[in-house]
């Protein structure tokens, strides 16, 4: 059975200018997971760039999921 392992993490931005901290216990899943937060607190206009940038046409990508 794998040892659970709980530790406290510190990652920054590529500029070192903002610090997030959290808990976790699965350290490689919760840095993937991380990018999450950065664009929940993104301005609408932010987020609406961030889709033209990767999904231009708006296209719904339920189906490319399954």
């Amino acid at each position: 059975m794998k040892k659970i392992v709980p530790c406290v993490y510190i990652v920054t931005n590529k500029t070192n200018h903002v610090l997030y901290v959290g808990v976790t216990n699965n350290l490689l899943r919760r840095i993937y997971e991380h990018r999450e937060k950065q664009i929940k607190v993104g301005s609408r206009l932010k987020k609406m760039m961030l889709v033209e940038k990767f999904n231009s046409d708006w296209k719904d990508l339920y189906s490319t999921l399954i």
